[in-house]
């Protein structure tokens, strides 16, 4: 019974970690049993989705800073190394 509460507290804080810090993505999918790859896709994948979100929402002044920081690390995130590692 606690076993299964923690393991849902986890799973909630993963899940709002990952809707408002993309920089974190990638760890919590690597923890989460996906490649680097798979993790790096997924971050991509994630922070386009959180630019979408930003264009279609109600326009707040801070918006653009969002938006260039969200395109700048989507722009800038690479992968080095072996693709297929796993923990």
């Amino acid at each position: 019974m606690i076993q299964n509460i923690t393991t849902e507290i986890k799973a909630l804080v993963i899940a709002r970690i990952e809707a408002r810090m993309p920089s974190n993505l990638i760890p919590i999918s690597v923890i989460k049993g996906n490649t680097s790859l798979e993790a790096h896709h997924n971050a991509k994948r994630q922070m386009l989705k959180n630019m979408n979100r930003l264009l279609r929402e109600e326009y707040k002044e801070e918006t653009p800073f969002y938006l260039e920081a969200l395109w700048n690390n989507y722009e800038g995130q690479v992968i080095f190394g072996n693709t297929n590692t796993k923990l």
